[in-house]
C-alpha cells in the first residue's frame, strides 16, 4: 500500500513577476515628466515667471497708465497705481511721470473727500521713495500735503 501525502494547507502560488516592459515604460514616463516640469518649476521658484511673451504685463499696464492713458482713467485706478508704485516699482522713472500727471490733476480738481485721501496716499508714497521725494517733485509733494 502506498501512502499519498495530504496537504492541509495549500501551497503558495508563485508570485507574479512584473514585466520588464511595464518597468521601462513607467521609468521613461517618470523621466519625461521630471524633465518637462523641472525648468518651469525652477523659473517659478526664482520668481522669473512672466506671461507667454516674457513681458511683465502688470508693469506694461502701469507704464501705459503713466504715459498714454487719459488722466481720468489714471485717476480711476489711482489707488492701484500708487500702491504698486510705492511697493513694487518705486525705481521706475517712467511711472513717476504718471505720478506727476496724477498730482497735477489732484491739484487742479475741486475739493472732495476722494481728492483728500488720494493726496494723502500720493504724498506718503512720494515721501517714502528716494525718486519720488527728489527735488524736482518737492513742490508737488508740498502742495499735495497742503490739500485738506
Amino acid at each position: 500500500m502506498k501512502l499519498e501525502p495530504v496537504y492541509l494547507v495549500e501551497p503558495l502560488p508563485e508570485p507574479e513577476t512584473r514585466s520588464r516592459r511595464a518597468f521601462l515604460s513607467v521609468g521613461i514616463a517618470f523621466a519625461i515628466g521630471g524633465l518637462v516640469g523641472f525648468y518651469p518649476g525652477l523659473r517659478l521658484g526664482r520668481g522669473e515667471a512672466r506671461g507667454a511673451s516674457g513681458v511683465d504685463e502688470e508693469l506694461e499696464h502701469l507704464r501705459w497708465l503713466a504715459v498714454e492713458a487719459p488722466v481720468a482713467e489714471l485717476r480711476a485706478e489711482a489707488g492701484y497705481y500708487l500702491h504698486l508704485l510705492g511697493w513694487k516699482y518705486s525705481d521706475e522713472e517712467l511711472l513717476w511721470r504718471g505720478f506727476d500727471r496724477l498730482a497735477a490733476d489732484l491739484l487742479a480738481s475741486p475739493s472732495t473727500r476722494e481728492r483728500v485721501e488720494l493726496a494723502k496716499f500720493a504724498s506718503a508714497v512720494a515721501g517714502q521713495s528716494t525718486i519720488g521725494g527728489s527735488a524736482s517733485r518737492a513742490h508737488l509733494l508740498g502742495a499735495l500735503r497742503a490739500i485738506k
